[in-house]
Parts: C-alpha cells; sequence; structure tokens
C-alpha cells in the first residue's frame, strides 16, 4: 500500500509539471509563428507555409495544430492556397471550367 501511495505522489507533481512544459512550449511556438509572419510581412514577402518553416525552425505539421492555425487566423492566413487537382473534379465541373476558359479567351480576342 505504502508504495502506490509514493508513487501517486510522485505522479501527480510530474504531471503538473509536464502540462507546464507543454505550456511553455505552445507559447514558445506562437511566439516564433508571430515574429515569423511580422518579418514576412515586412519585407514584403508573398507569406507561405514553406517560408513560415524556414524562418520558425518548426516542423510542417506543427502548422495544424490549432494554437498555431489560431495565430494565423489572427493574420488573416486561414488556410493556405491549395491547388486543384484536374482528376479530383467531376466532370460537369470541368467542363464549366473548359467552357469559361473559352469564354475568357474569346473576350481577349475581341
Amino acid at each position: 500500500m505504502q508504495f502506490w501511495k509514493i508513487s501517486y505522489l510522485y505522479f501527480v507533481p510530474s504531471c503538473i509539471r509536464f502540462t507546464e512544459y507543454q505550456k511553455n512550449k505552445i507559447s514558445e511556438t506562437i511566439s516564433k509563428v508571430r515574429t515569423a509572419i511580422n518579418k514576412l510581412i515586412n519585407d514584403r514577402s508573398l507569406i507561405t507555409k514553406p517560408k513560415l518553416v524556414k524562418e520558425t525552425g518548426l516542423s510542417r505539421s506543427t502548422f495544424d495544430k490549432q494554437h498555431v492555425l489560431d495565430v494565423l487566423k489572427e493574420f488573416g492566413l486561414c488556410e493556405f492556397s491549395k491547388m486543384i487537382k484536374p482528376n479530383t473534379l467531376s466532370s460537369p465541373e470541368v467542363k464549366k471550367i473548359a467552357k469559361l476558359e473559352k469564354e475568357n479567351l474569346l473576350l481577349k480576342n475581341k
């Protein structure tokens, strides 16, 4: 019985220390992301995920975490643009895009 009491007493403080550690790491991450975004804005550079990864030294997956997404939303960078792959579009969408491209070319030629 005493063994469990001792281990339980040691376990609780280590959990508390771990959550404090997590909070510190999250605040460091947020600070790095804000600093990198401000630097890219001051440099009048396009803000992209690879540039933020390079500036902050954080991994790409870090930018998918909620606390980082919140920072990106603060700066109006809700999502990084993703290109639409043709094979993911349905055939009516492809036909509509092709029709609009033809109309665009006709208008340019007039």
